[in-house]
């Protein structure tokens, strides 16, 4: 097999791995040290959104979320694949920025979706 036909199928497989999108889960009592699995969720919004790709989701749990740093959104999603940032099914999370140096969110990406989600206490981007 020549060099071309190996580095076709290494693609192809490294796509077809991606092809499913990943859902990452933050809680106010999780660990930025966990996984971000439904059942080990991370701490913070801001390390959360270090893990995602188009077409990914960040479920927040519901609860206050406290002393959060900066949040900035610098991956794109696609049309077809947008990013997501959503409350979980039936909770209310709350992002407080007003206990930090923090300036709420800075999106510097295109093709994000933010649902069911309150912002309070950012300086700016909130």
């Amino acid at each position: 097999m020549n060099l071309s036909k190996i580095l076709l199928i290494a693609v192809l497989f490294a796509t077809a791995s991606r092809a499913g999108a990943s859902e990452y889960y933050v809680a106010p009592d999780g660990d930025d040290r966990n996984p971000g699995t439904a059942e080990k969720p991370l701490a913070t919004v801001a390390k959360a959104v270090n893990f995602v790709l188009a077409g990914d989701t960040i479920r927040l749990r519901g609860g206050r979320y406290t002393n959060q740093k900066r949040i900035r959104l610098l991956q794109s999603g696609t049309e077809s694949r947008p990013i997501r940032i959503l409350a979980a099914e039936g909770e209310t999370p709350i992002l407080d920025f007003s206990d930090s140096a923090s300036y709420g969110i800075q999106i510097k990406a295109a093709w994000w979706h933010l649902k069911g989600l309150t912002i309070t206490g950012a300086k700016e981007g909130g």
